[in-house]
């Protein structure tokens, strides 16, 4: 049960309002009203494509392509246009995340763009193809703290007779062993994350920021995007922001590892001890400390995984400094680091009816509502042999 206080903090749900693409009958998802999920400063303007759209020189292309047989000759007719050099020249290119549209008409990217591009000619030709993502994520791309979605997205055709599916990496180590099917708006907060990884990148912190909590607001349980996201609040300087977004990293679907390790990372920097140190006992720190004194030696903990302990100091300092809310925040942060939401609602809700304006806690309570509404529907899976 999700607490009112935690849910009055969403105004609205994206997606709840779509605008349509040109292909009749493919409704887009909207992104106008996305500032008002995620609680944050206003920064630069951000206006995505929709990254499946087609114009009509695709439309009219993916009918001449396909012709009038059944969807997966259809389909077939497509792939073999698109894999022949002589007709459409395509060069891959490892950190070109594009539109549809840009790959159709720059004829190169990488594997995400051509499938997202193959998807959008299907559904031109009339075959309801969707995009989804294999459940083994060892496609993705590491780069130090970043992370970029690239070749573990394909596309798949579902039909009374089965489920065909397109893979296009350009390498695959073992076939999918198990597929999540991905709404349009997964695939656009998808693009938008490989998108904010190359504007952080080029230290455009600000239009990344954009970017990235588009794409969580889009896909609440994309764990990629929020560690990604916390990447951009530490470089910004907010680390609590940043926290907050390792957080959530470490409950989204498809990652946890990532993320758990930046959030140890920033609590040692947050703790001020080495990680060296030998850190005391619960019982050792029960008297003539600070509430700040206990939250830093709960950071330490946490900084070494051991949230159990950090627990227990960050409950002392609630006890001595009752009106803290930092100390509210960092319990429920530990929560979350345990995959206990549960927990981490019934903290944050004692936050919000101390300090019912105060921010970090908003950030933290919003981020985890959008995570909670996007885990709540069944997720479609299709299993594959191994």
């Amino acid at each position: 049960m999700i607490l009112v206080r935690l849910s009055l903090l969403m105004l609205t749900v994206l997606g709840t309002a779509c605008a349509l693409s040109r292909i009749e009958g493919v409704a887009v998802p909207a992104t106008d009203r996305w500032k008002e999920v995620v609680a944050g400063d206003r920064a630069e303007t951000v206006s995505p494509d929709y990254p499946l759209d087609v114009t009509p020189e695709m439309v009219r292309l993916a009918r001449d392509v396909a012709g009038r047989g059944s969807p997966s000759q259809k389909l077939t007719a497509l792939r073999t246009y698109l894999f022949d050099p002589e007709l459409f020249p395509f060069q891959y290119e490892r950190s070109g995340t594009y539109t549809a549209i840009e790959a159709f008409d720059y004829k190169r990217g990488n594997c995400v763009s051509f499938t997202m591009l193959f998807i959008a000619l299907g559904r031109a030709a009339g075959v309801n193809v969707q995009p989804a993502l294999w459940r083994a994520v060892a496609g993705r791309e590491k780069e130090e703290e970043l992370i970029v979605v690239n070749n573990h997205v394909v596309a798949v055709y579902k039909s009374a007779g089965g489920v065909l599916l397109y893979d296009f990496a350009q390498a695959r180590d073992r076939a999918p062993i198990g597929l999540r099917i991905l709404e349009d708006n997964w695939i656009t907060a998808m693009y938008l994350n490989n998108l904010g990884v190359e504007d952080l990148r080029q230290a455009r912190l600000a239009r990344a920021r954009e970017r990235l909590e588009m794409a969580v607001a889009m896909a609440g349980d994309f764990a990629m995007a929020f560690n990604n996201l916390g990447v951009v609040y530490r470089r910004q300087g907010d680390h609590d922001r940043a926290l907050n977004a390792y957080a959530l990293g470490i409950n989204g679907w498809g990652g946890g590892s990532s993320s758990m390790d930046n959030i140890r990372l920033l609590y040692a920097l947050e703790s001020g001890h080495d990680q060296n140190e030998r850190l005391p006992l619960h019982e050792d720190v029960l008297r003539g400390k600070t509430p700040e004194a206990m939250l830093r030696l709960g950071h330490a903990w946490m900084a070494r995984g051991r949230a159990e302990r950090a627990l227990k100091l960050y409950d002392r300092a609630a006890k001595l400094a009752p009106v803290n809310v930092q100390a509210m925040l960092a319990k429920a942060r530990a929560e979350l680091y345990r995959r206990r939401s549960g927990a981490a609602i019934k903290t944050l809700s004692r936050a919000l009816s101390l300090e019912p304006d105060h921010p970090v806690t908003m950030h933290l309570a919003a981020l985890l509502k959008l995570q909670l509404t996007a885990a709540e529907p069944a997720r479609e899976m299709i299993f594959q042999p191994d």
